[in-house]
């Protein structure tokens, strides 16, 4: 009688909190994959509209070349900073801030764009979005979806629809002949809807002042 009380209850948590544990997995992904299509969604917007951009803004295709590779080059840079923030403050604020930047340098990029110039500089500014996007949907996963963590095949296969979505959406515009602008300014609506969706992992513990 010990032993069947004593197992009947092991079993019964377990079973009930598999359905948790599988829950909260489900929505870790649901929330990586949404936070990283909207963190990383600009530069494909930019990309999917660059016939009407380059036309008002006077750049070649080679520009828009060099506007990629300085964007991604400025966020592998923040990457640094990035993954310090994600680890002091936790996906949960990190996520969020990374949406909110790319819904911000996509407004940007609508309203104050009006050189090949300062699309360059918005876009490397915006850059930092990614990074903490990316990021914080790691942390994400690590922390709630461990069969991810030790499959990296697996974890790549939750991120890489995230990025097939945001280059759909950069393309899905890419027949709009006139206001381009306010593409940005729906897309990064569109974004700011993401918000619930971002990761609600814990709060990191709070380290000793000394700690390294």
């Amino acid at each position: 009688m010990v032993n069947g009380d004593s197992e009947n209850p092991g079993t019964a948590s377990s079973v009930g909190s598999a359905p948790l544990s599988s829950r909260a997995a489900v929505k870790a992904a649901i929330g990586a994959v949404a936070t990283t299509t909207a963190s990383v969604i600009p530069v494909f917007l930019v990309g999917g509209l660059v016939v009407q951009i380059s036309g008002e803004l006077r750049f070649s295709p080679a520009g828009l070349g060099l506007a990629v590779a300085l964007y991604f080059g400025a966020g592998a840079i923040c990457s640094l900073p990035a993954g310090w923030l994600v680890e002091r403050y936790g996906d949960r604020l990190t996520s969020r801030a990374g949406v909110l930047l790319s819904a911000l340098s996509m407004l940007a990029v609508a309203a104050l764009a009006h050189s090949y110039l300062t699309l360059v500089i918005i876009m490397m500014v915006g850059a930092a979005a990614n990074s903490l996007g990316q990021l914080s949907s790691n942390l994400s996963l690590a922390r709630q979806v461990p069969g991810i963590v030790r499959d990296c095949r697996s974890g790549e296969a939750v991120r890489h629809p995230a990025r097939h979505a945001a280059h759909r959406s950069g393309g899905a515009h890419h027949r709009a002949d006139r206001g381009w602008r306010w593409v940005f300014v729906v897309v990064a609506g569109l974004a700011l809807l993401v918000l619930p969706l971002a990761p609600r992992g814990p709060r990191p513990p709070i380290r000793a002042a000394g700690a390294r």
